[in-house]
């Protein structure tokens, strides 16, 4: 909830001011921003730390687990979130895209959950 409603609320509203538009060129801009910045700098990054905390895990496990993780992780995020984000900031209006993130979301973490919790 906080992520999805609250963080890429503020997110996409800022993204729409500092590149407005769903021309191509805007779009590309915007998908690069998600996803060359913010997903591998500040959404996994969190990710870890918050599944950490509440698999109690130490920070060494933690840490251990985050690295083993990590790659495969950002390469299967980028396989489903970047054609996402493509399709959303060039036909989604802004005041829907928090919504459609929400239920890919839910897709997403589905993949997550069966890939690393079995």
């Amino acid at each position: 909830v906080l992520w999805t409603g609250l963080f890429n609320h503020y997110w996409y509203g800022w993204l729409a001011r500092r590149v407005p538009g769903a021309a191509v060129g805007a779009v590309i801009q915007k998908a690069l921003w998600q996803h060359a910045f913010l997903n591998p700098f500040v959404y996994l990054p969190f990710f870890y730390c918050y599944q950490g905390a509440t698999l109690q895990l130490s920070l060494d496990e933690a840490t251990a687990k985050a690295k083993a993780e990590y790659i495969p992780t950002l390469t299967r995020l980028w396989s489903i979130w970047i054609p996402t984000a493509l399709v959303m900031f060039r036909f989604v209006p802004e005041r829907h895209q928090v919504l459609l993130t929400a239920g890919v979301n839910f897709l997403w973490n589905t993949v997550l959950s069966l890939t690393y919790n079995s």
